[in-house]
């Protein structure tokens, strides 16, 4: 079993603070630290003022969209519906919540076209940080996954568990001294590497590049991103 990889810019908070509206992403493959050139596009996302995804597109390096997510929010910019188009397929998702007395999400249900779903219940600290999430996948089944933070309340650890209650993938996030993630690293139960991400910015604190590495530690690919800004 593999966990599910990082994305960087799952972070809202990120996202608002750099004022991002769209980012597009291009990619090139790496031959030693020799970028191999064209670069391709790869990744669009928008989102809006709040920070709240609207659109994801992921680009084969060939140039054909082969995933396409869109999603509708309601008056609290929850994401309420998801469309996606995926292998050459679309599809509609339709998200519920149950909130605490405080406005987090306490479950989230995803349910989809063939009545499969999944529900997610959170988990948070005294200083509303998440600390752990379940999830009752009716496909694929339970998982259990665990948060820690470093004195900045940066994640610093992630921990995927199996219905058996065991650890199968551990994430460790490392960062500058001016708390900026600089790399993130993605182990197995065995301690073999399931992904590698470093991260450089620009001056101004914008993630600028993205390098993948192989499981042995070699770097694959680099991803240049480039911003629209409100």
């Amino acid at each position: 079993m593999q966990g599910q990889s990082f994305d960087f810019f799952s972070n809202e908070k990120w996202i608002i603070t750099h004022k991002i509206k769209s980012i597009v992403g291009t990619t090139y493959n790496l031959n030693g630290e020799t970028l191999v050139l064209p670069g391709k596009k790869s990744t669009y996302k928008k989102f809006n003022e709040q920070g709240i995804l609207l659109e994801n597109i992921t680009y084969s390096l060939g140039g054909e969209a082969v995933r396409e997510e869109t999603n509708t929010l309601d008056e609290t910019n929850s994401v309420i519906e998801i469309r996606l188009f995926e292998a050459h397929k679309n599809s509609v998702q339709k998200v519920y919540y149950k909130k605490t007395s405080v406005g987090t999400i306490a479950e989230k249900l995803v349910v989809k076209p063939n009545k499969a779903f999944e529900k997610y219940v959170y988990k948070y600290n005294s200083k509303l940080q998440l600390i752990a999430y379940d999830l009752y996948d009716s496909e694929f089944g339970y998982t259990h996954t665990t948060f820690a933070y470093n004195a900045n309340q940066d994640i610093s650890t992630t921990i995927e568990y199996n219905s058996y209650n065991e650890p199968y993938t551990t994430t460790k996030f490392i960062y500058n001294d001016r708390a900026r993630l600089v790399e993130c690293t993605s182990v197995d139960a065995d301690n073999e590497i399931d992904y590698k991400y470093s991260y450089t910015y620009t001056p101004d604190g914008s993630l600028q590049w993205q390098t993948i590495y192989s499981r042995s530690g070699q770097p694959l690919q680099i991803t240049k991103f480039n911003y629209d800004l409100y």
